[in-house]
């Protein structure tokens, strides 16, 4: 069976410092995958790497059988979608705008359609934030922008969904809505890939399989 994400003996280096040293790994369809680690300890590189953000001097990172490196890059936004930990982006779109940006891997001509607004409605209802529609982004909250980056994710309606410590900006209560939330996805058939600091996160999720870095090399993993 084909694997999700096929990661082989990885090695991202900056300058003459090798950041990931000899990385392989699987994550399978439907899985919850926990990328953990200390500050430093590779975390942010093997994202970049799984994003096709950066270049790695050796192995090989295949996603559904496929070269990451061969793909366009339409195509794996179909395929893959990414929240990150910061938002320092200036944007004076609405939320509602914010939002139909995720449909850019489908828009023809850069016109989003009546269907791509009624995917956007959908998914705000599901994240309960279909109230700040209106709303200019800008104003918003970092743990309201955190839900909106989220949201936009699944209005993109991608098989994947990697999200860097996406707990960060939120209180407990919401850290514990979008636990709820990522398991509901994860039962329609999403797979999840997150970084977090925080080891109770993982044990929401019985199945979930974990993979810990420690200077660039995998210390645990299943």
């Amino acid at each position: 069976m084909i694997k999700c994400i096929n990661v082989k003996n990885l090695v991202c280096s900056y300058g003459k410092e090798d950041i990931l040293k000899d990385i392989s790994f699987e994550v399978e369809n439907n899985d919850i995958f926990f990328l953990m680690g200390n500050n430093g300890s590779g975390k942010t590189t093997l994202l970049n790497c799984l994003l096709n953000n950066l270049f790695y001097r050796c192995g090989s990172i295949e996603l559904f059988g496929e070269d990451i490196k061969k793909m366009s890059r339409e195509l794996f936004a179909r395929k893959v979608a990414y929240i990150p930990q910061n938002f320092n982006t200036f944007c004076e779109f609405t939320v509602k705008d914010y939002l139909v940006l995720g449909r850019n891997p489908y828009i023809r001509l850069g016109n989003p359609q009546k269907n791509d607004y009624e995917i956007v409605e959908k998914y705000a209802k599901q994240t309960e934030i279909d109230d700040i529609l209106e709303r200019p982004f800008n104003t918003l909250s970092g743990g309201q922008k955190q839900w909106v980056a989220i949201t936009r994710a699944m209005v993109q309606e991608t098989p994947v969904m990697i999200m860097d410590e996406p707990m960060s900006a939120l209180d407990f209560g919401k850290q514990g809505e979008l636990l709820i939330l990522l398991k509901k996805l994860n039962n329609q058939g999403k797979t999840i890939i997150l970084t977090t600091h925080n080891p109770n996160h993982c044990f929401c999720f019985m199945d979930a399989r974990v993979c810990i870095l420690n200077n660039g090399v995998i210390e645990t993993y299943g």
